[in-house]
């Protein structure tokens, strides 16, 4: 929805996609964001929004930053499953997926 390409959705959020300048956007949540600001600040890796927002941008320039970036996507994925017993929801498509892209 966000991207050009494809992306990664758990609950009907969508959670991580690559942008345009070849980084890959993930929706940590706001309040993961909060738990490891500091972590997350002191790594050059990560470029934090200035606004309140859900979303990271994390810099893959090496192998060894996917196993990070794994890391990161598996904790945005925790924070929007759904609750037990909840069924999940699927991502959206065709004209839902559309309405939601004019509005970002």
């Amino acid at each position: 929805m966000f991207g050009e390409d494809d992306a990664i959705w758990c609950n009907g959020k969508e959670l991580a996609h690559v942008d345009a300048s070849g980084a890959l956007d993930v929706r940590l949540t706001r309040a993961v964001i909060r738990e490891l600001r500091a972590t997350l600040r002191a790594d050059d890796r990560v470029t934090l929004r200035r606004s309140t927002s859900d979303w990271i941008e994390v810099r893959i320039d090496r192998p060894s930053d996917v196993a990070f970036a794994v890391e990161l996507v598996e904790r945005a994925a925790g924070a929007h499953r759904p609750g037990e017993g909840e069924p999940a929801k699927p991502a959206p498509t065709g004209a839902e997926l559309e309405r939601r892209r004019r509005f970002h």
